[in-house]
């Protein structure tokens, strides 16, 4: 493995500020960085930009890995092309999520640049395509509905459950987290819980692993969710879960 690179590095301008350089841009994130504590950055991850790897790239961000008092941290760096000025929205939601035991932690905060805990593990779909006990598998499905309950009842929509692929990762400790509240919101109706039942069990891609573990009857189901969505009480989703069959976890 490479040895990190001091975020001051000339070889990082061209993450920090990406895909154009600017030169404005890029002292921002540069003074973000170093303000929240973060001096190095490890060319990790499967995305490779001018010979860095990082993480993730997305419409708004990229992550990369970095180190901060000596451990790694998640720091998400605003693009130079970015559709908001920000961070600040998705830091404020994302601290939402965290209240209710949700997502990376977040570390801190500027308006470039947010520093969270660095989750090491594997995305949902490759997890399940392991060798699994049915009560590892049970465990981290129904951890999964039940953190999307939690959203819901906190009013905090994560925007991008109902194709979940790159927003689950089951950590090196057996459990799921959910991750990038990129497109997060709390100003409209919150569809966590039925965007996950709808992408475990229903979107064919995922549903085929996930069956592999858990028999279930699909049209009970769709009536249970359909009652969620009318009446999204406490009974509702006890019912749902009951549905799934995953009651004894409750």
């Amino acid at each position: 493995m490479a040895e990190p690179l001091s975020v001051g590095d000339e070889r990082l301008r061209a993450v920090l500020s990406y895909p154009i350089f600017k030169e404005e841009h890029y002292a921002k994130v540069l003074k973000g960085l170093q303000t929240l504590g973060v001096d190095q950055i490890e060319s990790i991850g499967a995305v490779d930009i001018s010979s860095i790897k990082i993480l993730g790239k997305g419409c708004v961000g990229l992550v990369v890995v970095g180190r901060r008092g000596g451990q790694r941290v998640a720091a998400k760096i605003l693009r130079a092309d970015a559709n908001r000025a920000s961070l600040n929205d998705e830091a404020a939601n994302l601290q939402v999520a965290n209240v209710e035991g949700v997502g990376p932690s977040l570390f801190g905060h500027s308006e470039m640049v947010l520093v969270m805990e660095y989750i090491e593990g594997v995305f949902l779909a490759r997890w399940l395509q392991e060798l699994h006990a049915e009560e590892e598998v049970a465990f981290v499905l129904m951890s999964l509905l039940a953190q999307c309950r939690r959203l819901d009842k906190a009013g905090l929509d994560h925007g991008e459950l109902s194709d979940a692929k790159k927003h689950i990762i089951v950590d090196k400790n057996g459990a799921p987290r959910i991750i990038d509240f990129e497109t997060a919101g709390r100003k409209r109706t919150c569809r966590n819980l039925s965007a996950m039942v709808n992408y475990l069990f229903f979107k064919e891609s995922i549903s085929l692993l996930t069956g592999r573990f858990i028999c279930l009857e699909k049209e009970a189901l769709r009536d249970a969710l359909r009652e969620y969505k009318r009446d999204p009480s406490d009974e509702a989703y006890k019912r749902l879960i009951c549905r799934v069959g995953l009651e004894k976890t409750v």
